[in-house]
């Protein structure tokens, strides 16, 4: 109108020329690149630390958590238990006894028995044959070895047990086996609660040994004594208060609870249906590695908004430009350059959408190298 109104011949063209360019302009490219690229590069530095986010939807939920949740026997500790000390009576000699208990405790399946049979391999004891061997379950084993009857005796595993050795009658020695704590776990909850992030533990272990396990950790509170399936009630209930949850695991008993949190984590040596259930994989088994996903899906979402709002800032205001806001001002004669500005700009938007993205691929790797050093300094 105000080309006409002026008597402008080529309004036409002009007019068409100016919606071409806002056309040009206002194309969502940018907006659209704004969100795959960066969740790409997340991916890929994720991936670089032996982190696999199977469903990049996690993200935004990752950047809200505030609570760690832990398993405790298989992610707060070892997968299998192992031999913590091996007491004998005065007058017996280790490499004895040792060679009769893991003898016998090869024949059986029992996780106590094989930590046994596995320290007395490290001690490079020769296994001898065996005979007559009977094994109670829930209670122990007994047999025949080098002539000499054998009677192992194994408490129930609740996170530490003590199993007596007796050899025709007479009690020789005990060993304390225990599922010994990852040494990734400590340093974890202390970075993790420096991010401010709560931390709690759900076990079915008794409450005497889930506090011995949370005091030496640091973790500020616990379920012990929680069966399978009530603990996705737990993450249920800290949902309620207003957490979002982070839940890491290992087993089948952990599933639901995998499935519960607002994002859940298992371990690379946890179970086939663990890994399935679980939105993370940590490949390594390292726990500092929760903290490594939490810095990444922080990342990715503010970086995610910086990009939107770069994009939709930036053609908000050259859109009022190609439109005709400059022609009181300039005259006519800036739209000859309109195809070739309005070209420049579409590529200039989502070239720098691209280039912010990859700038957040520096940042998380230093601030994940600032944290690792943090982890391996902080061993138990």
């Amino acid at each position: 109108f105000y080309l006409t109104s002026i008597g402008y011949p080529l309004a036409i063209e002009i007019a068409v020329l100016s919606f071409v360019s806002v056309i040009v302009i206002a194309c969502p490219c940018a907006i659209g690149l704004a969100g795959p690229i960066t969740l790409l590069i997340a991916s890929s530095i994720a991936s670089e630390n032996g982190i696999i986010i199977k469903n990049s939807g996690v993200m935004d939920r990752l950047s809200k958590v505030n609570r760690a949740v832990f398993d405790k026997t298989g992610t707060l500790t070892e997968p299998k238990p192992s031999v913590t000390e091996f007491v004998l009576e005065k007058g017996y000699e280790m490499g004895d006894i040792l060679e009769m208990a893991a003898s016998l405790e090869s024949s059986s399946n029992h996780p106590i028995a094989k930590a046994v049979v596995q320290y007395a391999n490290d001690k490079n004891i020769h296994l001898k044959a065996t005979s007559d061997v009977k094994e109670i379950p829930g209670v122990g084993i007994t047999g025949v070895v080098n002539g000499r009857m054998v009677d192992i005796s194994r408490g129930k595993i609740n996170g530490g047990s003590t199993v007596s050795i007796t050899i025709d009658n007479i009690l020789v020695g005990y060993f304390s086996v225990t599922y010994k704590i990852r040494i990734s776990a400590k340093p974890a909850i202390e970075a993790l609660k420096r991010m401010g992030i709560k931390t709690s533990m759900i076990t079915g272990d008794s409450n005497e040994e889930a506090k011995r396990i949370a005091i030496e950790l640091g973790i500020d509170d616990i379920h012990a004594e929680i069966l399978p399936a009530d603990k996705s009630e737990i993450i249920k209930n800290y949902q309620k208060n207003g957490d979002f949850v982070v839940f890491t695991g290992d087993g089948i008993n952990d599933t639901v609870a995998l499935e519960t949190a607002d994002v859940g984590i298992a371990m690379a040596s946890g179970t086939d249906i663990a890994r399935e259930s679980g939105d993370i994989i940590l490949l390594n088994n390292n726990l500092g590695h929760v903290l490594y996903t939490k810095i990444i899906g922080t990342e990715t979402i503010s970086k995610i908004k910086q990009n939107i709002w770069w994009a939709i800032g930036y053609n908000a205001a050259l859109i009022p430009i190609a439109a005709g806001i400059l022609i009181p001002f300039f005259g006519l004669s800036i739209y000859s350059f309109l195809p070739i500005l309005a070209a420049l700009a579409m590529g200039m938007s989502s070239t720098s959408v691209v280039m912010n993205s990859l700038r957040m691929k520096g940042r998380i790797r230093h601030l994940i190298k600032t944290e690792s050093v943090v982890l391996s300094t902080t061993h138990l």
